[in-house]
């Protein structure tokens, strides 16, 4: 597994990344983890490499690696690797490319971001880099002898990129009892909050391209219904501070709790506590997030959107509106009105979560690995 991130750092890359690394462990196949080195941190497992990195210069919480010197292709040569599968086009991924081409052994590409959409990061025209980075994705793709999409919705759209290498759907894995754990005393407690509080959650990067904007104004106009309310926003990015100065100006900044990052241990408090999950980011490809959600109980408003409305079953444990604040506001006042209905949900998201376990994700990998490796003998 080659990738640009991976722990401590926390987001639904490496959420997917690690729980495809524990499941194939656990059926038995030898997993090595090819990531950037984090300031500070020591790592424990000897088998995850850490590389020499830098900081990326447009998103200083990001790190890219430095995969080129000598050594390092010494380094990938002892592995005597079967497969490569890499979760990035860039800096460790153009790395995985060399060796697999190489050593003549598959390469296989999960396309975990759509990376069109994260362009306004680099300060140059948005045009042409919406158009680069769709041909660095089709020229890497191409390279490849499969490719992973999260959901059928970014299979198409790889479609329309251009990309004529293989590919199949296999949607990111959750551990549903890892997720159903959770104490949501302990998130009222840590926080000061009252017992008959109501949580409306969200969880993920604080960053321009979750639409963080649309739930806030329609954390607004709940709030002014529904007195007992409270959005948590768990998770830390670049736009912390100017989503902190939009809530003053709102009048709702008592009542938005912003936690910054919480450990991976932590987060299934957080999603017991809720008593539903918001969503608004038109750019996932596939919304982990939200079947962690599910997977604890918590039913899901979400904005209809790439990825995101193939994760629940719409007006069973989800549901997924239209990008307008009446619409969201609609389902989420059906939801806090009605508990028995809420509670329902909730019961058939937990059931429902169970379709995406991290033993079926692992076999479907493995078949993709089988048949990458037959491309690769009949080139």
């Amino acid at each position: 597994m080659f990738t640009d991130c991976y722990t401590p750092i926390i987001n639904g890359v490496v959420s997917s990344i690690r729980t495809s690394v524990d499941a194939l462990r656990e059926a038995g196949h030898e997993v090595t983890v090819l990531a950037p080195e984090e300031p500070g941190y020591r790592e424990r497992d000897k088998a995850i490499l850490r590389f020499k990195a830098i900081i990326f210069p447009f998103q200083k919480e990001e790190r890219v690696a430095l995969p080129f010197p000598v050594r390092n292709f010494q380094l990938l040569s002892s592995l005597n690797l079967d497969v490569v599968h890499v979760h990035t086009p860039f800096s460790l991924g153009l790395l995985g490319l060399w060796h697999a081409r190489k050593r003549r052994i598959p390469l296989v590409f999960t396309y975990h971001t759509m990376f069109a959409d994260y362009v306004h990061y680099i300060p140059l025209p948005q045009d042409f880099m919406r158009k680069l980075a769709i041909e660095i994705s089709r020229g890497f793709c191409n390279q490849c002898q499969a490719i992973i999409a999260p959901s059928t919705e970014v299979q198409r759209i790889l479609g329309t990129y251009g990309v004529t290498a293989p590919t199949c759907v296999i949607s990111s894995a959750v551990n549903g009892n890892h997720f159903g754990e959770g104490s949501g005393e302990f998130v009222l407690s840590r926080h000061g909050l009252p017992k008959g509080a109501r949580i409306l959650l969200f969880v993920g990067r604080l960053g321009k391209e979750k639409g963080l904007d649309f739930l806030l104004q329609a954390f607004r106009s709940i709030y002014r219904e529904f007195p007992d309310v409270y959005l948590f926003l768990v998770g830390d990015g670049p736009e912390r501070r100017p989503y902190e100065d939009l809530c003053s100006k709102l009048g709702i900044r008592e009542r938005v709790v912003f936690t910054g990052y919480v450990g991976r241990e932590e987060i299934p408090h957080y999603y017991a506590a809720s008593y539903l999950f918001w969503f608004s980011s038109l750019t996932e490809t596939q919304g982990l997030v939200l079947l962690e959600a599910l997977a604890a109980g918590s039913p899901v408003v979400a904005v209809r959107a790439t990825g995101v409305s193939e994760m629940g079953v719409e007006d069973e444990d989800s549901f997924f509106t239209d990008n307008e604040e009446e619409s969201f506001l609609s389902a989420t006042r059906v939801l806090l009105q009605d508990r028995d209905l809420r509670n329902r949900m909730g019961e058939r998201g937990r059931a429902n979560a169970k379709r995406f376990s991290p033993a079926s994700a692992a076999s479907q990998l493995i078949r993709v690995y089988h048949s990458a490796a037959q491309v690769v003998r009949s080139q």
